[in-house]
């Protein structure tokens, strides 16, 4: 069941039905390069061609639902599928016959929303909640597209709060978001030291490691103590996710 709810991005289409969904390749020229202009994604898109053999067919992980895509786009903006499709593979060679299923896909709308972006850069669906936003952060680490893993590092970095900033630590580290994982620190050095050394310990439990992250955290205190300036961040930490 996915979780919904209403903020700044707003959910398109229905949720995980079966069936067949062609992902995006209708999208025109003229919203391709004003996607383009306001995203990571490098602007220049590869030629495609409308044979089989160009596409293919992907599946979430215990799905049933399709979704096709060009191997061409997918093998830009992504190492993963470009590695898998450079060499030769049953899928591959029976065109798009075989659907692909990828294992760190726990849902179809995960799925088209990651497929969505690397054709379109945009975040329209999946970050209308925290965990959606999450989820998209691993698949992002998982599949190597770097465009989607900034765009959800940014995203989450606006919604930090005390009660999830804990959280998205944790998980910046393990999936090398390293722009997360500094603003969440960052995020923690204007809490008062017994705060945050509270919300550090209810939530890591190695005490080496939850250490380092206070020695960081002492930092950029001592840092902004120097420097004697203040942050316009909003310190009452109140997420943009609804």
């Amino acid at each position: 069941e996915e979780e919904g709810g209403g903020n700044r991005f707003q959910r398109k289409g229905g949720g995980d039905r079966a069936g067949t969904e062609v992902a995006a390749v209708t999208t025109t020229a003229n919203q391709g390069a004003k996607a383009a202009a306001k995203s990571p994604i490098p602007p220049r898109l590869p030629r495609f061609s409308s044979e089989a053999e160009s596409m293919a067919c992907l599946r979430a992980a215990g799905s049933r639902a399709n979704v096709y895509v060009h191997r061409a786009m997918l093998a830009s903006r992504s190492e993963f599928f470009r590695v898998m499709w450079s060499m030769p593979m049953r899928e591959r060679s029976s065109g798009i016959e075989q659907p692909i299923e990828l294992k760190g896909v726990k849902s179809s709308a995960a799925l088209r929303a990651m497929v969505l972006y690397m054709y379109t850069a945009s975040l329209s669906y999946p970050c209308a909640s925290e965990k959606q936003c999450a989820e998209m952060l691993k698949l992002a680490d998982q599949f190597g597209i770097p465009c989607l893993k900034q765009a959800c590092e940014r995203l989450a970095t606006s919604a930090l709060s005390k009660t999830n900033v804990a959280d998205w630590l944790i998980l910046s580290q393990l999936v090398h978001a390293p722009f997360l994982v500094k603003e969440c620190l960052r995020f923690l050095s204007f809490l008062p030291r017994k705060t945050y050394t509270r919300i550090l310990k209810d939530r890591i439990d190695e005490l080496p490691e939850r250490r380092a992250f206070e020695r960081q955290v002492t930092a950029f205190r001592q840092r902004r103590n120097r420097a004697g300036g203040n942050s316009s961040r909003d310190r009452k930490g109140d997420s943009s996710f609804q």
